[in-house]
């Protein structure tokens, strides 16, 4: 009777070593099969936008309104500097402007009334003298012609009649300027000292407003280097914001797959923050050109030494709805659906 149990053993052994091996080769072709339609790696990293924000203007630090970790919005005003300074510029911004204007206006207006009747008074009064300094001169050079006066005496009457000969010509060139007004070339000087003011006074009104640091885009502080109190300069970096909407998955895919990537092509992923966990997204972009090729260091060389190495291009990876959870350098294995 127990010659039947090694065949019953047998039997089973075949039966066990049939099913491994059907198993195995459902395994295999389920695995070939996956492997023709999708392309996975683990060299992958979220990444997202980080906005530095720098000051537009050099001064003390007033306030500081936000902290490391804060949500913030496009807008939101999150330091603000000492505004006297800037203040008092805004209001000799103005003094000057209104100081242009007015000589503008006095220039395009010309002379009052009683400026031109000045100067018509000036000419009569000019001519009086010339009239009077030749009848002296006349007068003296008939006495020195009788050796009554010196030729020196002659020669100042002769002086002074020069004199007051020029001094009747300016005034009458200052009456003609009077009566007809300023010249074209005048207004013109006078109206662009007017645009330079209201440069000034308009740059002086922009600083005032840059002493409000904004944040430029919505998203949280992740960077704050700035305290109240101190001075900071032009261009100097305050705070690092994290934009959570604009994330994507960038992704390094062996140039041997590479090929089989496209745009538009559908993904699976999962980043060790959140184990088993799976979110879903779109390849928006593949990398025109190898990472090495973007190095410090050129991998070339001209020696005869040569280890070909597979080259990785990046792609890029916009995720699908995820609660603002991704943040920029958690590590994510992605799988793209080549078909």
């Amino acid at each position: 009777m127990n010659k039947g149990t090694p065949a019953l053993g047998n039997r089973h052994m075949v039966l066990i070593i049939g099913l491994l091996a059907a198993i195995l080769l459902v395994g295999g072709v389920w695995w070939w099969l996956r492997a023709a339609r999708v392309v996975s790696t683990d060299d992958a990293r979220v990444k997202g936008t980080i906005v530095a924000v720098s000051s537009k203007v050099s001064g003390r630090v007033d306030k500081v309104l936000v902290s490391e970790g804060d949500n913030v919005a496009s807008g939101q005003v999150i330091a603000v500097l000492e505004q006297q300074e800037f203040e008092v510029q805004v209001e000799q911004a103005k003094a000057n402007l209104a100081m242009a204007q007015a000589k503008l206006a006095a220039t395009i207006a010309g002379n009052r009334p009683q400026e031109v009747a000045q100067a018509n008074a000036s000419v009569l009064q000019a001519r009086a003298n010339m009239e009077n300094a030749k009848k002296n001169s006349e007068r003296d050079e008939l006495l020195y012609q009788q050796g009554a006066i010196s030729v020196q005496q002659r020669d100042a009457s002769k002086t002074s009649l020069d004199i007051a000969n020029a001094q009747f010509i300016s005034a009458a060139e200052q009456y003609s300027l009077s009566r007809e007004g300023s010249r074209q070339e005048d207004i013109i000087i006078a109206q662009a000292l007017v645009q330079q003011a209201k440069a000034a006074l308009k740059n002086a009104e922009i600083q005032l407003t840059d002493t409000k640091i904004k944040a430029p885009v919505a998203g949280v502080v992740a960077l704050k280097s700035v305290e109240e109190g101190v001075i900071i300069s032009f261009g100097q970096q305050l705070f690092s914001i994290s934009n959570l909407s604009d994330v994507w998955i960038g992704a390094n895919i062996e140039e041997t797959y590479i090929g089989r990537i496209k745009v538009g092509q559908m993904t699976e992923f999962t980043v060790d923050a959140y184990p088993g966990k799976q979110f879903n997204g779109r390849v928006i972009e593949v990398g025109p050109a190898a990472g090495s090729q973007f190095a410090l260091l050129p991998t070339e060389n001209s020696t005869a030494n040569f280890t070909k190495v597979t080259q990785r291009l990046p792609i890029k990876i916009k995720a699908e709805e995820t609660d603002f959870i991704l943040k920029p350098g958690m590590s994510a294995v992605i799988t793209v659906m080549t078909k």
